[in-house]
């Protein structure tokens, strides 16, 4: 069975580049902001969570402080994608570690490595 993951960010554009970049291996499903993402986690069940954290009013922060509250999905793997520095990103996110981060530009293969990491680890 596929393994699937979920894009959250308020640009459609990345939406399309990660789709471009995943779908071969993954089910890809997208979302554009956290209240969106957080029905969207409930429904589909990912495996994976990829999510930009600096969307309008807080959206990808409080997102994932809420993914983490909820039994179903506390231990989900979230991948935080960000053109916000390492440091800005972990002061953003408590408890967030360095290999969660994917720096935005991200490479295609630098996508598919965190994500396959990530994965291997749950």
């Amino acid at each position: 069975m596929r393994k699937k993951i979920l894009v959250v960010d308020d640009d459609v554009s990345i939406h399309a580049l990660l789709r471009t970049f995943l779908q071969k291996d993954y089910d890809v499903f997208a979302a554009q902001d956290g209240m969106q993402g957080l029905m969207m986690a409930k429904q589909a069940k990912p495996d994976l969570v990829i999510l930009d954290v600096q969307m309008p009013a807080g959206g990808g922060t409080s997102m994932y402080e809420r993914l983490r509250m909820m039994t179903d999905t506390c231990t989900l793997p979230i991948l935080v994608l960000t053109s916000a520095t390492p440091e800005e990103a972990l002061s953003l996110i408590p408890g967030l570690l360095p290999e969660q981060l994917i720096q935005k530009p991200a490479t295609p293969a630098g996508i598919r490595e965190a994500v396959a990491r990530a994965l291997s680890v749950s």
